[in-house]
């Protein structure tokens, strides 16, 4: 996303995609504090689930108009100096639908003047959102395959240690009610820093301890395929349920029909064992971790 955001030679829509549950919407986030820090005449919009954020920085009454204005807006922040870029974020997950006739328009806008970069889980949309328009709506030339995006395992086991230790400040002891008051900001961020790094070096130690344990969760929370994303792992300590590699281009129904099978479809009795030996394992991870 950084690469993306610097890259001034794009103008038009680029589009970029990821798998669910890999952090783009973090990466995002990251990317535009990042960009903006460093880049003060560049002016970033985000709009996430939905258009109306843009409806709101265009300042129309309806989202209709946006196309329209943004024809003017372009070009006049172009020759002040000034880059606009609107990222559209976890908008065009399962189709394009009305918004893709809008999606053009803003491509016709941001062409030669700015960027409309829309972010999604669909490699499936977001080739179609490259085809949409010509030369003004490509794929982003930093795309790589989504199993790049994937986590490590020393990314997963700090995720591990960083979500042990924050539980641990969670339910250490507090001071007392009538005191918080008195504290000031800076009080208050140095106890929680120092509880924090406690817990960290605590959980460090016991993670050492049951090294075998902690490895046989992180195998199980990884993907079939390789890799791991921060959101199977919560999930694989909170219910156990091991991830599966989606197919490339799926959509909503076609994962619908996934899961289905999954539950429904035929387990040989090794699988049965397999299954029943990892939720044992995830439960006593789980006791220890949480």
């Amino acid at each position: 996303m950084s690469n993306v955001l610097s890259d001034t030679a794009l103008t038009g829509v680029t589009a970029v995609y990821a798998e669910p549950g890999v952090g783009k919407s973090v990466a995002v986030a990251l990317a535009m504090l990042g960009w903006a820090k460093d880049n003060p005449q560049c002016i970033t919009v985000l709009a996430r689930q939905d258009l109306a954020r843009l409806k709101d920085f265009f300042n129309v009454a309806d989202i209709s108009f946006v196309p329209r204005v943004a024809e003017l807006i372009f070009p006049i922040l172009s020759d002040a100096g000034v880059r606009l870029q609107l990222i559209l974020d976890d908008i065009f997950d399962d189709e394009l639908g009305e918004d893709g006739k809008m999606l053009m328009n803003l491509a016709c806008a941001a062409h030669r003047y700015g960027q409309v970069i829309v972010v999604t889980q669909s490699e499936r949309i977001a080739n179609k959102v490259a085809c949409l328009n010509g030369a003004r709506t490509r794929l982003a030339p930093q795309q790589e395959n989504v199993s790049q995006y994937r986590w490590n395992e020393v990314q997963a086991r700090q995720l591990l240690l960083y979500l042990n230790a924050t539980e641990k400040v969670k339910n250490s002891s507090k001071p007392r009610k009538a005191r918080w008051w008195r504290w000031s900001r800076a009080v208050l961020q140095t106890r929680v820093e120092t509880q924090l790094e406690k817990a960290v070096q605590k959980t460090k130690a016991e993670f050492r301890e049951d090294e075998l344990l902690i490895s046989k969760a992180l195998e199980s929370a990884s993907l079939p395929d390789g890799g791991w994303k921060p959101t199977d792992i919560i999930e694989f300590l909170l219910s156990g349920k091991k991830p599966v590699t989606a197919i490339a281009g799926m959509g909503l129904y076609g994962k619908a029909l996934l899961q289905h099978l999954q539950l429904f479809g035929s387990v040989s009795s090794s699988q049965a064992r397999m299954a029943r030996t990892l939720r044992s394992s995830a439960t006593r991870f789980r006791s220890k971790v949480v």
